[in-house]
């Protein structure tokens, strides 16, 4: 694990650079009939994208949840034993960003799309 090579990587990845790079050119997302005016942002560890997300709570020492994806708990975030945690729906990730956002102070926001703009 960790001996990836840079060719290794661009092979994996070719299907998914000329997207990010049309993203980055023309700023805008397309879905559902719906146009997005977004700023790509590189987020290399989990950390910072759970900031980004306004999800920064996950990382706090007394968060009940510990993760922005699935439901383990901090009493269980250490047994090995459980195969798998049940994944959070689109809603349910909706609302922790929004009770999150609502909780934040001085943490970085990004303001989330307006899905009443049509293009």
């Amino acid at each position: 694990m960790g001996g990836e090579s840079r060719r290794e990587y661009q092979e994996e990845l070719a299907n998914i650079i000329p997207v990010v790079n049309q993203l980055i050119k023309t700023g805008k997302l397309m879905v559902d009939s719906f146009e997005y005016d977004i700023e790509p942002v590189l987020v290399c560890d989990l950390k910072v994208l759970v900031k980004l997300l306004g999800l920064y709570n996950c990382f706090h020492p007394k968060a009940h949840w510990k993760c922005p994806w699935c439901f383990v708990c901090c009493n269980d975030i250490a047994e090995f034993w459980i195969e798998d945690w049940p994944l959070r729906t689109k809603e349910e990730w909706d609302q922790l960003a929004t009770e999150a956002e609502k909780k934040a102070t001085n943490q970085l926001k990004i303001p989330l799309p307006d899905s009443t703009k049509e293009s």
